[in-house]
């Protein structure tokens, strides 16, 4: 629009000709207003729509990037009496791996006999490996932090792992691995009361797996008080 009809308004008078009366009151101009005039312009052209959305696309970018380079600090500091850190924050600690362990149980690719030890040990490993492998990539077994988000978002969104949600509930709250969003945070604990709830009701489950849903079901109540918040809606697009 504006960079090619030269005008940044329409006139209220159908016959009046902006860039006639432009034209004249420029030519009308000193040599210092001609000079403050165009840096002025300059300026203003430096608002052009084009740019602007190339402006936008990196700051998207290096939203993203941050967001990524957080995901390494996945856990909650553990509670001090005289720090004054709430017990809100120790029923939310968790730690990247565990997540990650948690994902990969559910998506089939870990067996536990007594479930998640936080230790990104052999058989964590091996699970990496196989998942890598049914993917068609290199059988790698480490983690990037993009590979470790995409994998908890798995659990979470194709099979609906209560724990998983729960993680991706905290990556949004805190912006770890996403852009921080309250909207998404309260989409994801909602789905993950859904999905404990469903999971304890069930007959099937382990011992070790019905004793740490148990465990993570105090987690996500206490959770869910805190990121249902009044006026947020819950926006259920998760790791899009």
């Amino acid at each position: 629009g504006a960079k090619d009809q030269g005008v940044y308004a329409a006139a209220t008078n159908a016959d009046y000709d902006m860039a006639k009366v432009a034209s004249e009151r420029a030519a009308a101009l000193n040599s210092a207003e001609r000079s403050a005039m165009l840096a002025e312009k300059a300026q203003l052209m430096r608002t052009d729509p084009d740019r602007l959305a190339a402006v936008e696309g990196k700051a998207k970018l290096y939203e993203s990037n941050l967001a990524l380079a957080r995901l390494a600090d996945f856990s909650v500091p553990a509670r001090i009496a005289q720090a004054g850190i709430s017990d809100v924050g120790v029923a939310r600690a968790s730690s990247l791996t565990t997540a990650v362990q948690f994902a990969l149980e559910s998506l089939g690719y870990v067996s536990f006999i007594n479930g998640p030890d936080d230790d990104f040990g052999p058989t964590t490993q091996s699970g990496v490996v196989r998942m890598k492998e049914a993917k068609g990539e290199p059988a790698a077994p480490t983690l990037t932090n993009v590979e470790a988000r995409e994998t908890i978002c798995d659990a979470a969104t194709e099979h609906a792992d209560p724990v998983s949600l729960y993680h991706v509930a905290l990556m949004y709250q805190n912006g770890w691995g996403f852009p921080q969003s309250d909207a998404k945070a309260a989409a994801a604990i909602g789905e993950a009361e859904t999905a404990m709830i469903s999971a304890l009701g069930g007959s099937t489950l382990p011992d070790w797996k019905r004793a740490a849903y148990e465990a993570y079901a105090s987690k996500i109540r206490v959770a869910a008080r805190d990121m249902k918040k009044p006026g947020v809606m819950p926006d259920a697009s998760l790791c899009k």
